[in-house]
């Protein structure tokens, strides 16, 4: 299942059951929040819509001789207002580029354990035990692992070799994470 298996014998002795070396990059982490929202990415239809209201309500308003200010500020809460309950993918890049752009780009080691998961980046370790998960989402881009709703880690299908890979690590998580009580 590994991509990497140059020393059994020592991975073993450190409790290690399997490793996989992968590289942070911003799309994984688009794709697993688009994974663990559930929705489709409404992107540009959403902003198409909100500047649609802007223009049809600033004529109804020219047209109606309303006030060009509340016009423009009723016009501008219906544009926005779309992009608070929708996650679009420019919004969530911005956001994603804000918080964590200094870990794109560097080396992730994730190693699995008889007790959860070992991510290790720049010099950061995180310990996730298996009952820090509720479930576990995978499609062709990207695996992450959920607390509820939320998502606690993510890596790219590139990280398991290949899509059989993903499978059977996506398999194997799901023995491992305990079932609702």
């Amino acid at each position: 299942m590994s991509n990497d298996r140059d020393d059994e014998m020592t991975l073993d002795q450190h409790g290690i059951e399997d490793r996989f070396e992968y590289r942070a990059t911003i799309e994984t982490s688009l794709a697993a929040s688009a994974l663990a929202r559930g929705r489709r990415r409404l992107g540009t239809a959403v902003l198409v819509i909100g500047w649609f209201a802007i223009v049809a309500l600033g004529a109804f308003g020219t047209i109606l001789g309303i006030d060009k200010a509340v016009t423009l500020v009723g016009a501008l809460t219906i544009a926005i207002v779309p992009v608070c309950f929708f996650q679009i993918d420019p919004v969530v890049r911005w956001q994603l580029n804000r918080y964590y752009a200094s870990m794109f780009g560097s080396n992730v080691v994730a190693e699995i354990r008889p007790s959860g998961i070992t991510f290790l980046q720049g010099g950061m370790t995180a310990e996730l035990s298996w009952t820090s998960f509720t479930a576990i989402k995978a499609n062709d881009q990207a695996v992450v692992f959920l607390k509820g709703r939320a998502p606690l880690a993510a890596m790219p299908v590139s990280a398991f070799g290949s899509p059989a890979g993903r499978d059977a690590f996506v398999s194997l998580v799901r023995t491992r994470i305990p079932a609702p009580a």
